[in-house]
């Protein structure tokens, strides 16, 4: 028991070294935004797509269970969100805004979603240390290049050079997910390990680590 809790200890920490940058982010594009500014929410890209989940927020907060697309040129059919709702009613708890509500969710998120990725090493690798190794390499997948990106557009100046579109890059690698939404980065968490517990239901006998990499 004692060192299965001393092994959760590095999901642990390594998804509070996130919820570290996420902070620092937030922080940092607070204190550029001047006195007739305010912070939509979203670190880069999708402000717009943010106002939209933050409706839904506020919805669930107020009791719904089912949401409109306030935002959609046409009236369309009601839905639920599994995550949202749960958002917006740690938002009804603690009386916390749209955007404040959906940073805590996108904080728990990561946790999740770190640990996820790490049981899908653990099965892939031969002993603790190779699963550290694999686990830091999936979350930190896309390198941390993207934050050069990311100070230049709040100076106002993109590299010639970049020409990656914006969901494709955030999208893709695991890292850039943690300042998107929170149903992002849960959801990629989700895909990999469901395929990744699928694929093991079809081949329980087999050995090899591959599997876990289709």
């Amino acid at each position: 028991m004692l060192l299965r809790l001393r092994r959760l200890l590095f999901p642990f920490l390594l998804a509070v070294g996130l919820i570290i940058v996420q902070i620092f982010l937030a922080w940092f594009i607070n204190r550029q935004a001047g006195p007739d500014r305010i912070w939509l929410g979203d670190y880069l890209w999708n402000s717009a797509d943010q106002a939209v989940y933050f409706t839904y927020i506020e919805q669930a907060k107020q009791g719904a269970l089912t949401f409109r697309n306030l935002y959609a040129p046409v009236d369309a059919d009601r839905f639920i969100h599994l995550l949202f709702v749960p958002i917006g009613w740690l938002a009804a708890i603690f009386q916390l805004t749209p955007l404040w509500a959906h940073e805590l969710g996108r904080w728990l998120v990561t946790f999740i979603a770190v640990y996820l990725l790490y049981r899908i090493a653990q099965t892939m690798t031969k002993d603790e240390r190779d699963a550290r190794i694999a686990t830091a390499t999936i979350v930190l997948g896309g390198g941390i290049g993207w934050m050069v990106v990311v100070y230049q557009a709040l100076n106002g100046i993109f590299p010639a050079d970049f020409s990656a579109p914006a969901d494709v890059t955030s999208e893709t690698f695991f890292f850039p997910t943690i300042i998107g939404g929170a149903h992002i980065m849960l959801s990629t968490a989700l895909l990999a390990y469901g395929l990744h517990r699928l694929w093991i239901e079809l081949e329980p006998d087999s050995r090899s680590y591959v599997r876990s990499l289709v």
